[in-house]
């Protein structure tokens, strides 16, 4: 007991000289809550014995400024109806849908913070720190993780805003795990054997709140789990079975609109396991969210980009991708911050900073065969310098400078690329049929034509009937397989006709008769039309499910190029047909199709050798 009656004013003594260390910050910010952090701190410095629990406590405190649970009068409406509603939720399951508003519009908005620094209780805190540590030193498939990881991946109370809970049974579903594989007397070789227990043999209970659940919403919703929010689950489920684990994220991706998240597992003994549809990753950036504190961007009076005004999240992208460190002129801006920005949901999104040293600007880790652009703010307006530059995939940098006195002439019947499923949606056309027949059965029928070629660009297909007769019934067959179709049109000659759709049983749904593009159907055999008399059709044209980022006729487009002064318009087009073009274009350049009209689904492109390449 002398030695830590000695011991303790000797650190406390040493926490005082260096008051700009993050323990001393944080205990400054507190402000009359110090006195229960300092319980903490000194709770566990009675005995050498607690050493790395102490060291477990200081982690959680020298980072704990900024995290917070937010408040407000209808979040606690939210959380008091979802407790009248699902009474027997675990805490993992509460967690996960209290903080629902926060990624998700309900009409219910953040009032308020409760500042854990602030607010949270040395008992809390001590109770949380002594069932880790005992996870630490029980569970043994952790023998080959760091301390360091165990702070990271499993200590932390908290994962994103959700409230700080009492702890129920989940908190020691640790237990329950390592009991069952001892009495199983299996021993896991990867973290990747321990979630397959914890998901096929403990985690069944919670599985009714994972998709369609009822939200007390105003008014009440149905909702199913996305991305981030199944991150959060199992993330809050894996930490609390002994799983280290974390989520990571792309802000915003590089080569399309829309962000994702997913989640993975820590395995110092081989790669980071990601359970996720994420394979050969094309980004920017790639994040992982952490609880401990890392630099964000210090630009004064300028605005922080949404994206870094959150300190909690790290650089990942080398896990994931082979990446480049990119350095750039700081377009005569040396006290600014200087962001690389990506195209992404019609805009130039920030994914990267960097402060100018010796007018240059280095951003470390960036994935490759994208397109950046410098910007930085001049309070909260964002500005760009420069020309966008295109990080090949061989690590090279090409500046995308329009040449006005070299143009080319653009051919296009896409504003947005194709993948490969979308690819496989066109495809499966092949191999339908079109038949005809007086009798509704087709017991006899005559076919009329096949589908052998399709749509490159996942527009109509288009087939002629060259000696086509005249039928009551006509239908659109697949042998042994679905006929996938968005819409389907039948003409004699110019005139369009129109039927009742019919199948072999019950009533056909209307999705490739109601003149939606967007709605599709994969009909099993065979979908018909039954015309009421005999009707000839010397014309079909069909549409496969589709994104409708194709070139539709009578709808009005516009080709921007990046100039100097930023997108130049090259001007506007109604198009005739399912393919634009634009001649005299400046060559070299980075260029952007518009529809005016409608859509969300646009890409920035280079053309090269006759071609265009989506970037």
């Amino acid at each position: 007991m002398r030695t830590c009656l000695f011991y303790l004013p000797i650190l406390l003594f040493c926490w005082a000289c260096h008051r700009a260390a993050p323990l001393e910050q944080a205990l400054e910010a507190a402000g009359e809550n110090r006195a229960e952090l300092e319980k903490v701190i000194a709770h566990y410095s009675q005995s050498p014995e607690d050493s790395l629990s102490l060291k477990a406590a200081l982690f959680l405190i020298e980072n704990m400024p900024g995290h917070y649970t937010s408040e407000g009068r209808d979040f606690r409406r939210y959380r008091e109806g979802l407790d009248s509603l699902h009474p027997t939720m675990s805490h993992v399951v509460k967690s996960v849908l209290y903080t629902l508003p926060l990624r998700t519009n309900l009409g219910i908005y953040e009032e308020g913070r409760v500042e854990d620094v602030k607010n949270i209780r040395a008992d809390y805190l001590i109770a949380h720190i002594d069932r880790k540590m005992a996870l630490w030193r029980s569970c043994p498939w952790l023998s080959n993780h760091s301390f360091e990881e165990f702070c990271e991946y499993l200590l932390p109370y908290r994962v994103t805003a959700e409230p700080l809970l009492p702890s129920d049974t989940t908190a020691d579903l640790w237990r329950k795990m390592a009991a069952m594989m001892d009495g199983a007397q299996f021993t896991p070789t990867t973290l990747a054997d321990v979630r397959l227990l914890l998901r096929e043999k403990v985690g069944k209970e919670d599985d009714g709140y994972l998709s369609d659940v009822l939200l007390s919403a105003n008014p009440p919703m149905r909702y199913t789990l996305d991305c981030l929010s199944t991150c959060l689950y199992d993330v809050l489920s894996f930490r609390a079975a002994g799983i280290p684990s974390a989520i990571d994220f792309v802000p915003y991706w590089a080569h399309r609109n829309g962000s994702h998240s997913w989640t993975t597992l820590i395995e110092p003994t081989s790669a980071n396991r990601s359970f996720s549809e994420v394979n050969n990753i094309r980004s920017a950036k790639v994040y992982r969210m952490t609880y401990s504190r890392n630099e964000r961007p210090s630009p004064g009076t300028d605005k922080i980009p949404e994206l870094f005004q959150d300190p909690f999240f790290k650089d990942v992208s080398a896990l994931y991708m082979p990446v480049t460190d990119l350095q750039t002129a700081d377009g005569g801006h040396p006290e600014k911050t200087i962001y690389l920005s990506v195209f992404n949901n019609l805009g130039w999104q920030p994914i990267a900073w960097g402060n100018p040293d010796d007018g240059k600007v280095l951003f470390r880790d960036m994935g490759r065969n994208v397109v950046y652009l410098p910007t930085y703010y001049v309070g909260n307006e964002k500005c760009h310098f420069g020309y966008p530059l295109w990080l090949h995939t061989d690590g090279t940098v090409e500046e995308l400078c329009p040449d006005t006195l070299q143009t080319v002439t653009l051919h296009l019947t896409r504003k947005y690329p194709l993948t490969g499923t979308k690819l496989m949606w066109g495809m499966d056309l092949r191999g339908c049929r079109v038949e005809a027949s007086s009798r509704r059965d087709f017991h006899t029928a005559d076919t009329l034509a096949q589908v052998d070629r399709v749509n490159p660009a996942l527009g109509w297909t288009e087939l002629e009937l060259s000696a086509p007769g005249a039928y009551r019934y006509w239908r659109i067959s697949k042998r042994g397989g679905f006929v996938p179709l968005a819409e389907v049109r039948f003409y004699n000659q110019s005139e369009l006709l129109t039927g009742v759709p019919f199948q072999a049983e019950g009533v056909p749904s209307g999705q490739a008769f109601d003149g939606d593009v967007l709605t599709f159907e994969y009909y099993p055999s065979w979908i018909g039309l039954d015309f009421g008399h005999d009707v000839p059709v010397t014309r079909i044209r069909l549409l496969p499910r589709t994104d409708d980022n194709g070139i539709n006729a009578g709808e009005v487009y516009e080709l921007y190029y990046y100039g100097a002064e930023g997108w130049q318009s090259l001007g506007t087009q109604v198009a005739t047909s399912a393919e634009l073009e634009f001649p005299k274009v400046p060559a070299h350049a980075l260029y952007w199709l518009r529809n005016l009209q409608r859509g969300q689904e646009e890409r920035i492109f280079v053309w090269r050798e006759g071609r265009i390449i989506f970037l």
